[in-house]
């Protein structure tokens, strides 16, 4: 917002927002959870950087959803029997207040009480509890000035006693719901009043809610207001855990027991671990008392811990949280895949030590497709090129469904990805990132999931005529590769525009092409109508040992390789005509190529999918003419497909198929490495912790520390990813995105930070997470990694290790 005016804005999803402000003045940012800072407005992009509040329970305690110092709630609570009697200094006789002659506040069972005290029947009373100062005031306002009087009816204290854990009474109860925002309700107009209601059922943190209501009237015109809204119980017990958790890590689990009263209590307390019963007894203290558990995490998926306390009268409370396990190590696959055509036979040999081998065989090329698409729709990263591969490949699993007769209930994801990607632009452009400096590649790729997306009924909000005007506006500033993309990028659209000029300027370069190069520009001319040749291109193509056809090196370069070029083969020789026979060979290479499971990243496999898919929906139906047998299972003839089975692996396999129709084959091995050592094969890996420019070995909670990351790349890389775990027992201190090392993106996750880098040349990089730690124990860190995004067999990694927190 402009300070000093009601004049505000909002930040996307992304963080990116736009506001209309003078030319001189100062901006406020603002977030819930997080300090306000405030920036000279200047021309340009302005960026804001906003550090989390930090509050430090070992100085404070949190009451009625407020901040009290702890020196200020001594005697602020008291907590009596029947009506009448004295505590800490207040007197309660019949009219009598609080505090003097002054008027209190009474509050029966949660419920605010208008009436006077005398004229409450005493017997009713099963116990008084009294507030004042500001414990009252933080619940109940300024009204509460004079104390407050919490009292409970017996017939309340009755049905507390006959208590169900898990369908709790008001105000007694197992909390499991936490989490750090209450509701949000984005979509709600008022009345002709002004006014708008709404129900909200809150989570079960005992904590402060700030509340901020977000306006827009006419002309875009913006308001906010903000408030707070408060809970209170005046004795409580809360877990202090990681909000995760590795297997094998050692953690401390801590109970504190909360009474805001100013006497001593007796109470029941009992805490479990994964439902067994770890500790119980009774406890008697007047403020606090502290439990510390250690606990060994199991090899299981998630852990459960669980901590109540009960007292005689039937008053409950208790918390009960489950947090994540992760394991150690890292996955590690190896295995082949083979598309069988005519009658064959081969071996297949794989490390005993890596266990089983599992060996499937489908005789339709559609399950293979579909198992890619869904690991597409899994990839956890929503980068502009990810978002729009996995727009393809949901729109090729919409073909393929429909073909089969199934039901397609993704529409709402697609309608996401067409969305993302509307507001990812940069300009009238795509980068990497969401406002990262457009790339012509991704530009292309995400201009064809958009105008794909059209064909199938969508509205995908292109305005084509924009774009190309500004295309060919900018058209002069691309050179090599850019140009041929920008070209083919205005083709898609069907531009109108001349393009046997742009082909007769590019085609004095030539000679110096790349052979990706030459095959885009080769696409481009017969997209234009111009007659090509293709047999000199046929003639260069390579074949592997299974009879498959490529075209260019078995090379990681981002574009001019193996899988590239030949999908531009593909194209081309699809669109000429009569090369049935090469096709299928290609598609069989590609098939080959997914030997470890999946193709080699989103891109490549979103652009395989799209190529190859629209030759198969033509009636494609599983064959059962074909068979395959395997040494390992003498006597046993496979005819029906899909086939699956697990064998040892520790022999060498004889694979037989025999039938005209094709079978695709696969066979791997998976583990999971839980003591991976260090690799430094494209790339050196190592973290330490740094504080006060030295490094340490032992981190105290409650000072906080880098971890640092050091990647020496041994040459040149595009688009590197550096995975960075954290310790379970820490928090980030901060979130920063630098804007150094040629980083686009961080994304951060609960137990690690995902860096983006465009491109690093030869040389070393560091890294800092900033991070506090928190809860002491003893816990792993898997190996941080730097790897080719595009290309995760050039990688390098460091090896498990533990930290200590005490």
């Amino acid at each position: 917002s402009v300070k000093g005016t009601r004049v505000g804005t909002v930040a996307d999803e992304n963080g990116f927002y736009r506001l209309r402000a003078p030319e001189n003045g100062t901006l406020v940012f603002s977030s819930v959870g997080f300090n306000s800072t405030e920036q000279s407005i200047t021309t340009g992009n302005l960026n804001a950087f906003l550090t989390q509040v930090d509050n430090n329970l070992q100085e404070v305690v949190v009451v009625g959803y407020g901040i009290s110092r702890k020196k200020n709630l001594t005697a602020s609570v008291s907590v009596l029997n029947g009506l009448a009697g004295s505590a800490a200094g207040i007197l309660i006789r019949g009219a009598a207040s609080v505090n003097g002659n002054y008027e209190h506040l009474i509050v029966i069972d949660g419920i605010p009480y208008n009436g006077k005290l005398e004229d409450l029947d005493p017997a009713m009373t099963a116990s008084i509890t009294t507030l004042k100062g500001e414990v009252g005031i933080a619940l109940y306002g300024t009204r509460a000035a004079n104390g407050v009087l919490l009292i409970t009816t017996k017939k309340a204290a009755n049905e507390l006693i006959t208590l169900d854990v898990d369908n709790p009474q008001s105000g007694n109860s197992l909390r499991r719901n936490f989490r750090d925002d209450a509701y949000w309700h984005p979509a709600l107009q008022t009345d002709k009043e002004g006014k708008v209601r709404f129900s909200v059922t809150f989570p079960d943190d005992l904590t402060s809610w700030r509340t901020f209501a977000i306006a827009m009237g006419e002309n875009k015109r913006t308001g906010f207001a903000e408030g707070m809204i408060r809970s209170f119980k005046p004795i409580s017990v809360n877990l202090s855990i990681p909000p995760f958790a590795l297997v094998g890590d050692s953690i401390n689990v801590i109970s504190k027991t909360l009474n805001y009263g100013a006497d001593s209590i007796s109470l029941t307390r009992k805490i479990k671990l994964n439902d067994q019963l770890i500790k119980e007894g009774q406890l008697n203290f007047k403020n606090s008392f502290i439990d510390t558990v250690t606990a060994t995490i199991p090899d299981i998926d998630s852990m459960l811990f669980h901590v109540d306390i009960q007292k005689m009268d039937g008053y409950f409370d208790g918390e009960e949280r489950t947090i994540p396990v992760f394991k150690q190590g890292v996955t590690e696959t190896l295995g082949i895949f083979v598309a069988l055509e005519n009658d064959t036979t081969f071996s297949i040999e794989m490390d005993p030590a890596l266990g089983e081998i599992n060996l499937y065989a489908e005789a339709s090329l559609f399950p293979v497709l579909l198992d890619e698409m869904e690991h597409l729709r899994r990839y956890e990263f929503l980068c502009n090129e990810q978002i729009a591969s996995k727009l393809k490949a949901l729109l090729s699993k919409k073909k393929v469904y429909k073909l089969l007769g199934k039901d397609f209930i993704e529409e709402r994801l697609v309608e996401d990805y067409i969305s993302r990607l509307n507001k990812n632009k940069t300009g009238n452009l795509w980068g990497w990132w969401a406002n990262n400096e457009p790339s012509a590649w991704i530009s292309l790729h995400v201009v064809e999931a958009l105008l794909e997306a059209e064909k199938e009924g969508y509205k995908i909000n292109l305005s084509k005529s924009v774009l190309t005007d500004y295309l060919l506006f900018n058209m002069e500033n691309y050179r090599g590769l850019d140009k041929l993309l920008t070209i083919r990028l205005l083709q898609k659209m069907e531009a109108k525009v001349d393009y046997k000029t742009f082909i007769d300027s590019l085609q004095k370069g030539v000679n110096n092409f790349s052979l990706y190069e030459l095959l885009r520009f080769t696409e481009i001319k017969q997209q234009a109508d111009i007659n090509i040749k293709t047999d000199s291109l046929i003639a260069t193509s390579k074949q592997t040992l299974f009879g498959n056809l490529y075209w260019g090196e078995e090379k990681f370069s981002f574009f001019d390789n193996s899988v590239q070029n030949t999908l531009l083969m593909y194209r081309i020789l699809e669109r000429t005509g009569g090369h049935s026979t090469t096709l299928k060979k290609i598609r069989n290479y590609f098939l080959e190529k997914r030997k470890s499971g999946q193709w080699r990243n989103t891109y490549e496999s979103s652009l395989i999918l799209e190529t190859i898919l629209p030759g198969l929906v033509t009636g494609n139906k599983a064959s059962r003419g074909s068979s395959i047998s395997f040494s390992d299972l003498p006597g046993e003839e496979i005819t029906t497909f899909p086939f699956q089975k697990m064998v040892d692996g520790g022999n060498k396999i004889q694979v037989t198929k025999k039938g005209d129709l094709p079978v695709y084959f696969t066979a791997y091995q998976q583990l999971w490495n839980k003591k991976p050592e260090a690799v430094a094969n494209a790339f050196t890996v190592k973290s330490f912790f740094e504080k006060d420019m030295e490094t340490i070995t032992e981190l105290k909670a409650g000072e906080p520390v880098n971890l640092k990351i050091h990647v020496i790349v041994k040459g040149d890389a595009d688009y590197v990813l550096i995975d960075i775990p954290i310790p379970a027992g820490c928090s980030y201190q901060d979130k920063p995105q630098p804007n150094t090392n040629n980083e686009v993106h961080r994304e951060y996750f609960k137990n690690k930070v995902s860096i983006f880098c465009s491109s690093l040349k030869q040389g070393s990089y560091s890294f800092i997470i900033p991070l506090l730690p928190r809860y002491n124990g003893r816990y792993n860190l898997n190996p941080a990694k730097a790897e080719m995004m595009y290309f995760p067999t050039f990688f390098g990694r460091e090896g498990l290790r533990q930290v200590k927190i005490k």
